[in-house]
Order: C-alpha cells, then structure tokens, then sequence
C-alpha cells in the first residue's frame, strides 16, 4: 500500500495538471499546482498516520472524501443545471486539487483492504464509459448536455446503467468478493448504480 500511495500519488498530478489547463491556468501555474498537490498529498502520507496494514486513518478520510462526496453528489448537479459559470482559474483549480486528492486517498484505501476491490471499483466507471459510448453511438438520439459534451445522449446513460448493472450481476454471482459482502446483493447492484449516475455527473 505504502508504494501503490506514492505511485499513484505521482501518476495523479497529471490529472491535477490537467484540471488546472482547463480552468484556464497557464501551464507554468498549472505545474505549480500539480507541485503543490503533490506536496499535500506527501504530507498527509507522512503526518497522519498512514500505515501499510491499514492506509489512512478515519478522520482524513472522511474530511477529503467527505468533501469531495458532497461536491459530486449536491454541488455539481447544481453546478450543471443552473449553468453557473466555471471561469474561476484559482478557485477552479483548487476544486480539482481537493477531487484528485480524494480520489487518490479513496484508491488508496480501496487497495489497501483489496487490490481486487479496487479494480471491481474502478471497472463501474470503466464500464458505464464503455457502455454509454457505444450505446450513443448506436442508438443516441437526445443530448445529455449538448452546451458541454454535445457527443454525449441520454441514451448512452441508459446503456453505461445496464452495463454496470450486468456486470454487478456478474460480479455478485461469480467473484469470491461476494463471500464476505457485509451488504445484501441487491443493495450492492444499486450501490453500482449510484456510482454510475455520479461518474456520469464528472464525466
């Protein structure tokens, strides 16, 4: 865990570069904030108790993921439906630090109890993307938000569901994961639903 931590802590300030790009930062600043995330990442490895049998305590984990939770889950819908405007560099950039901290820390986390639990994470959101594409293209019809993606159709939606939904089917009745499910299965089919709605909401 403690390698898989600093790894992927690294590979993430592409994305940190990246988000910083899109909010309109030059690419000088835009490294500066990759920099300075990578430093605050390094240090909640180093000064809250990270362990490798256990990752982060609980407290970090709630407070970043927590805030980056309530940010995709009530703030982006709202974000997204009353068009508010996202020509704010520092703010913007600060938004795309906290999220990519926390989605490192979630990952983190994830691999620490189960690398295999991580991966059937990350494949909801490989699968909705991979569903949704190809749905849209074959039956895409009305737009999903044609001011900001205008490839992407509420049909594609609908297939990037069915096809997490099938392979949380899948999952639940072939993986060895599903032996030590402290949830019952259907609560787990729509737990996977709802983070395919969200990775709909960044997408």
């Amino acid at each position: 865990p403690a390698y898989f931590a600093a790894l992927t802590l690294v590979a993430l300030m592409t994305a940190v570069y990246e988000w910083a790009k899109l909010a309109g930062l030059q690419a000088a600043s835009s490294l500066g904030a990759a920099g300075g995330a990578l430093l605050l990442g390094g240090a909640l490895l180093l000064t809250t108790g990270f362990s490798a049998a256990r990752g982060f305590p609980e407290a970090p984990v709630l407070a970043l993921c927590g805030a980056a939770s309530a940010f995709w889950i009530v703030v982006a819908p709202l974000w997204l439906f009353r068009g508010w405007p996202t020509r704010h560099p520092a703010g913007m950039t600060a938004l795309g630090v906290i999220a990519v901290l926390a989605l490192w820390m979630a990952m983190v986390q994830l691999q620490a109890r189960s690398p295999w639990l991580l991966l059937a994470v990350m494949m909801v959101v490989w699968i909705a993307d991979t569903a949704a594409y190809f749905a849209g293209r074959k039956f895409g019809r009305r737009k999903l938000a044609p001011t900001i993606s205008p490839g992407k159709s509420w049909e594609g939606v609908y297939g990037g569901l069915l096809g997490v939904f099938a392979y949380a089917v899948l999952l639940l009745l072939l993986s060895p994961l599903a032996a030590h499910a402290t949830l019952s299965r259907p609560l787990v089919a729509a737990f996977a639903l709802i983070l395919a709605i969200v990775s709909v909401v960044g997408d």
